[in-house]
C-alpha cells in the first residue's frame, strides 16, 4: 500500500493520503495526483474504478511538486547498466509497455478524471507541465523507433550500427520526417482535470520543431512550448531528430483557448537545448541556460519585450527557485575559480546576497584568477576563459597554457569548480600553469548553426580541431605563451580532442594528457555507440574510408611528436586495446609515453565499477584514490615537458 504524507512545515502536522499505487506526478499544489495506468485489454470504466479511492485525511496544504520518473520497460542487463554512457544528453527516455491511460485524481475532493491514451511504444518527452492549482495537464509525447532485433536486444546501443534500423536512417539524415517516429508521433496532449476536456498540438502540423510543454502561466491561460531545432546539415537528406543531436531551442507562447501562438522568443543565450522555463506571472518568465561557458536565469517579460541575464557574474547559476512574493531568487553558484555556495538575488539582479559560506576554507586555499578571452578564426568570434593563479598577470606574459576540452562531442563546457584530472579547472591552475577553456563547433549553448558546424559535410575530426591550434598560434603570437609552454588535456571526446590534435598537428602542444580516448572510427561504428559516429560521419565506413582513417588518431599515430600521458579504465566501453597500441606506437618511436590503466575504471578513472560486495563498500574510496593518483602523474608530465 502507498501513503502519500503531507507534513505542515509551520505547525508540525502530519496527514496522509492512501495511495493504491505510484503516482506518476503531481500539481505544484500537491493537490492532484496523475497516474498511469496499463488498458491492455481492459475496458476504460474498470481502469477507472481501479484508481479511484477515499482519502483517509483530506489534505489542506500546498506543497511544492513531487515529480516522479516512470519506468515500464525491463530493466537492462547488468553489464549494459554498468556503462555509463558520457555522449548522451541528459534527458531520458522510457517507453510505455502496453497501452496505457492517464487518469488524474484531486486528493481534496476524490474526483477521478480519465484524460489520455498511450499507444504502445510512445514515451514521454519530458515531465508534465501542470498549471500551480493542477487544473490544467500538459505531456509531451514522442515515439521510439523500432526496437532492435532479439539478437541485439542485450547489448541495445553498444553494437555497433546497422544501416536498416530507423536511429540510423535517423541520424544520417536518412529517414524522411513523416516516417520519423521522434517526430510524426511528437505531440503535446492538454487536460482539463477538472472537466475532462483535451486538446493535442501535433508537431507534424507545425514547422519541423520537435515540441515540449514547458509551463504555464500563473492565470492558466498560456502555455509555453519549448521548441528545439533538430541537426539540418550540410550534406544530410531530411533533418535529425536524435534528442541528443538537437541543434538549439526556443521558445512558444500559446493561448490555451484557441492553441494559437502568441508570442515568441528567439536568442541564442537561451537557445541551448538544455534550457529550462518557469513562468512567475501571467506575463513574466525565469529562463535557465547555458551560454558559451556560463550558466545563468534571465529574466523575460512577454509584453514589453524586456531581456535581462539576472545573475551576472561569470559561472554556473542553477537550481533557481523563484519566491513571488518577494520577487526574488534562491540559486546556487559555482566557477572556475569560486567553489559552490548559495545566494539570494532580486529578479532585476540587484541586492545579491550569500547565504551560505560551506567552502570559505576551499575559497581560501584555492587562490585563482579567470578572464574573458577572445579569438577571430576564419572571421567567426570564439569566446572563452583563461584560468590563472590570482597572482598572475593579465593578458598573461610567456606563461604555461594547457588547453581542455569537454567530453561529448554533445555536451556543454560549464565554468564551475572542479579538481579532477578529467576538469582540471582548479588543479593545473593551482599548481601555476594557465587553462584555456573556449567552447568551438558542436558544443550545446554556442547557437544552432556552430554547433552543427562540427558535423557539417566532412567536418568532423577537422574543424574543431584546426580552430584550436589557430586559436594557440595566435596565443604563441600574442605572447602569452610560446612554442614549448604549451599542452593539452580532455578525456572521452576530450581525449579525442588531444589525440587528434597532436597527430593532425604535431609539434604545436609540448605535452599532452589523454584520457578515455576514442581513437578509432572504423571501431566505433561497427562495434560502439550505435548512433554516433553514423551522426558524426554521415556515411558508412566502405563508402567513406579515407574520411575514416584522416578522423581516427590511431591511423595517424606515428606523426605524433608529443610527449603523452595516457589514462584508461579497464572497464572502459571504449576498448583499452585501441589506446594501448596508440601508446605503443609512441614508445615504438621514441616519443616520450606514459599509460596508466587503471583496474576496475569504467569511462573517467572517478568511475569505478564494483564486482565484488567487498568492491562495492569501498565505492566512493577508489575514485577519490584514483583521482589523487592521476593528479599527481598529470601535473608531474606536465611539469616535466612544459619547463
Amino acid at each position: 500500500m502507498d501513503v502519500l504524507v503531507l507534513t505542515d512545515l509551520r505547525s508540525g502536522a502530519v496527514n496522509f493520503v492512501q495511495l493504491p499505487g505510484t503516482p506518476f506526478s503531481f500539481a505544484p499544489d500537491c493537490g492532484t495526483a496523475a497516474f498511469i495506468v496499463n488498458t491492455a485489454n481492459q475496458e476504460a470504466a474498470t481502469v477507472k474504478a481501479r484508481v479511484t479511492w477515499a482519502p483517509v485525511v483530506k489534505p489542506q496544504l500546498s506543497l511544492a511538486a513531487v515529480q516522479k520518473k516512470l519506468k515500464l520497460t525491463p530493466k537492462s542487463p547488468a553489464t549494459i547498466q554498468r556503462i555509463q554512457q558520457r555522449y548522451a544528453a541528459d534527458n531520458e527516455l522510457s517507453a510505455f509497455a502496453e497501452v496505457a491511460r492517464l487518469f488524474t485524481y484531486n486528493l481534496r475532493s476524490g474526483a477521478v478524471t480519465d484524460l489520455f491514451g498511450f499507444e504502445e511504444g510512445e514515451t514521454l518527452a519530458a515531465f508534465p507541465a501542470w498549471t500551480q492549482d493542477g487544473t490544467r495537464i500538459a505531456m509531451s509525447i514522442t515515439k521510439l523507433f523500432e526496437p532492435p532485433p532479439p539478437s541485439r536486444a542485450d547489448k541495445g546501443i553498444f553494437d555497433g550500427a546497422i544501416i536498416s534500423e530507423q536511429i540510423y536512417r535517423d541520424v544520417t539524415g536518412n529517414l524522411p520526417p513523416a516516417e520519423n517516429p521522434l517526430f510524426a508521433g511528437n505531440r503535446i496532449l492538454i487536460g482539463d482535470t477538472v472537466g475532462g476536456t483535451t486538446k493535442t498540438i501535433a508537431a507534424l502540423n507545425g514547422d519541423g520543431s520537435w515540441l515540449v510543454a514547458a509551463d504555464w502561466s500563473s492565470d492558466n491561460q498560456t502555455m509555453l512550448v519549448k521548441a528545439t531545432e533538430p541537426g539540418r546539415l550540410r550534406g544530410r537528406t531530411y533533418p535529425i531528430y536524435t534528442p541528443q543531436f538537437h541543434a538549439g531551442a526556443s521558445y512558444r507562447f500559446i493561448n490555451y483557448e484557441t492553441l494559437a501562438e502568441t508570442g515568441r522568443l528567439n536568442r541564442i543565450e537561451t537557445s541551448s537545448i538544455l534550457s529550462t522555463a518557469r513562468f512567475i506571472s501571467p506575463d513574466e518568465v525565469i529562463f535557465n541556460s547555458n551560454y558559451l561557458t556560463n550558466r545563468s536565469p534571465y529574466y523575460f517579460n512577454r509584453v514589453s519585450g524586456e531581456f535581462r541575464q539576472i545573475v551576472t557574474r561569470p559561472g554556473s547559476a542553477e537550481n533557481a527557485v523563484v519566491f513571488r512574493g518577494s520577487r526574488s531568487l534562491f540559486f546556487s553558484h559555482t566557477s572556475f575559480t569560486e567553489p559552490l555556495e548559495y545566494y539570494r538575488v532580486g529578479w532585476d539582479g540587484q541586492g545579491l546576497q550569500a547565504l551560505t559560506s560551506l567552502r570559505a576554507r576551499l575559497r581560501e586555499v584555492s587562490s585563482l584568477r579567470q578572464d574573458p578571452v577572445e579569438f577571430t578564426v576564419g572571421g567567426q568570434v570564439y569566446r572563452g576563459v583563461l584560468i590563472q593563479p590570482a597572482d598572475a598577470p593579465f593578458p598573461p606574459q610567456n606563461q604555461r597554457i594547457i588547453v581542455w576540452q569537454e567530453g561529448g562531442p554533445t555536451a556543454s563546457l560549464d565554468n564551475r569548480w572542479l579538481a579532477l584530472v578529467e576538469s582540471p579547472f582548479a588543479l593545473l591552475p593551482n599548481f601555476g600553469f594557465g587553462m584555456l577553456v573556449v567552447p568551438l563547433q558542436g558544443r550545446f549553448g554556442v547557437g544552432p548553426a556552430q554547433f552543427n558546424a562540427l558535423y557539417d559535410s566532412n567536418n568532423f575530426g577537422q574543424i574543431d580541431i584546426d580552430t584550436q591550434a589557430d586559436i594557440a598560434r595566435q596565443m604563441i603570437q600574442r605572447g602569452w605563451t610560446s612554442a614549448g609552454r604549451l599542452g593539452i588535456v580532455g578525456c572521452s571526446y576530450g581525449g579525442y580532442f588531444v589525440t587528434q590534435s597532436i597527430t593532425r598537428h604535431p609539434g604545436l602542444y609540448s605535452a599532452a594528457n589523454s584520457q578515455c580516448a576514442l581513437v578509432d572510427s572504423f571501431v566505433e561504428w561497427n562495434r560502439g555507440y550505435s548512433s554516433l559516429m553514423p551522426y558524426v560521419q554521415g556515411l558508412p565506413p566502405w563508402n567513406a574510408t579515407e574520411e575514416y582513417r584522416r578522423d581516427s588518431p590511431l591511423y595517424q599515430a606515428s606523426r605524433n611528436t608529443t610527449p603523452l600521458l595516457t589514462f584508461h579504465g579497464t572497464e572502459d566501453f571504449l576498448p583499452i586495446a585501441l589506446n594501448e597500441n596508440f601508446h605503443l606506437q609512441q614508445v615504438n618511436n621514441n616519443v616520450p609515453a606514459k599509460m596508466l590503466k587503471f583496474i576496475r575504471a569504467g569511462h573517467g578513472i572517478n568511475n569505478v565499477i564494483p564486482f565484488t560486495q567487498e568492491e562495492a563498500e569501498q565505492a566512493d574510496v577508489a575514485p577519490l584514490r584514483y583521482e589523487l593518483y592521476g593528479a599527481q602523474e598529470q601535473l608531474i608530465w606536465f611539469r616535466t615537458y612544459l619547463p
